[in-house]
């Protein structure tokens, strides 16, 4: 779990969550419809971009690793009709130009959407690469059709594949479309600033001022706390579980101290009968520690076999990492073989300098 929450953390998002401000807005509310919420979105953005320290403004219906989910769609290719069993479901995002900027999505192929990409001009889309790869294998894919929602497009660009869902979900599809193409009346803006993103707030009232007083915000966040409970799964598992591995671990050692001491009490007899017809201290310990390892072995076979046992219950939380995940037994099972024999170091060790008359004498 703790090799997952660290690969969880270099898994490639598709994005950069940093110095990114989130803020709603609930346009149909405030009696929006498609065309007054893209000029609302248009000006808005040409005001916060004339601000010191905004990078980039956008707009979206959706954003990755949410909550919310999103929509989603069927990608439809013609000339390529799906395979069976094959699944084309698509995340589908409506989005205002300079989105990719914003996020720092970068785009592979063609270009970004621009602000010529309205409801007058023809349907446009821009799909990821996964989307790209497995729809239009070994084609170039800019300047070709497909659909969404019964609707043909065409491909303006390819983007870089990223996460949409979850942290582990497998690649899957998205495509992106000009949010003026398809009256979108909420948004969420994405501003993306110079330092602590929290800056941004400021801003982003003051403009609203200026463009739309009328309208509020009604959530706002910065990127990397929107999706941070994403990693609350793969977070939560590793802090607990090695929390209470650690706890295990001082019961185990514990507890094999113990049976050792206890054993080398019972054997004070022999012992003292070995080292007095001759057996050295080092002898002694030897004996002692390779008594105490025939038991870690036993122990460490036994727990071996009922941790792959359970490696399915652990396979929904873990990211990046197999359940049957070699490093991580290996690296286990030598810790608590170490600690296995550092317990039986003690005893072995006042074993070995048991005076052979006084053990006699006692007996």
């Amino acid at each position: 779990c703790v090799r997952s929450f660290t690969a969880a953390r270099r898994i490639p998002l598709g994005f950069d969550p940093r110095n990114v401000w989130l803020a709603g807005f609930h346009l149909g509310s405030h009696g929006y419809d498609g065309a007054q919420a893209a000029k609302f979105a248009r000006d808005l953005r040409a005001e916060l971009l004339g601000r010191p320290g905004v990078v980039a403004v956008a707009f979206t219906d959706g954003l990755p690793l949410g909550f919310e989910g999103g929509s989603s769609g069927v990608l439809e290719v013609p000339g390529n009709p799906p395979q069976p069993g094959e699944n084309r479901g698509a995340h589908l995002r409506r989005v205002t130009p300079g989105y990719f900027a914003a996020m720092r999505t970068p785009i592979l192929a063609g270009r970004e959407f621009r602000d010529d990409d309205d409801a007058q001009a023809p349907s446009r889309i821009i799909l990821n690469q996964t989307g790209a790869e497995r729809l239009f294998p070994g084609r170039e894919p800019l300047g070709l059709k497909g659909k969404i929602w019964g609707r043909e497009c065409e491909i303006v660009g390819v983007a870089a594949a990223g996460k949409y869902q979850t942290l582990g979900e497998p690649p899957a599809y998205a495509v992106w479309t000009p949010a003026a193409q398809w009256g979108e009346d909420d948004f969420t803006a994405v501003v993306r600033v110079e330092g602590d993103p929290r800056q941004a707030a400021g801003l982003v009232a003051y403009a609203l001022r200026r463009v739309a007083p009328e309208v509020d915000v009604f959530a706002a966040d910065t990127l990397e706390n929107y999706i941070r409970p994403s990693f609350l799964l793969p977070r939560t598992a590793a802090v607990l579980l090695t929390g209470l591995g650690l706890v295990a671990l001082a019961l185990a050692l514990m507890g094999i101290y113990g049976v050792m001491a206890f054993q080398v009490n019972r054997r004070r007899r022999e012992i003292g009968i070995r080292l007095a017809l001759g057996a050295l201290p080092r002898d002694v310990l030897r004996l002692v520690l390779a008594h105490g390892a025939r038991l870690a072995g036993v122990g460490l076979l036994l727990g071996l076999a009922g941790a792959l046992a359970v490696t399915r219950l652990l396979g929904s939380v873990l990211v990046g990492v197999q359940a049957l995940d070699l490093p991580a037994f290996g690296a286990t099972t030598l810790l608590l073989a170490a600690a296995a024999l550092a317990a039986c170091w003690l005893p072995a060790r006042r074993a070995a300098r048991t005076d052979p008359m006084e053990a006699l004498r006692a007996e």
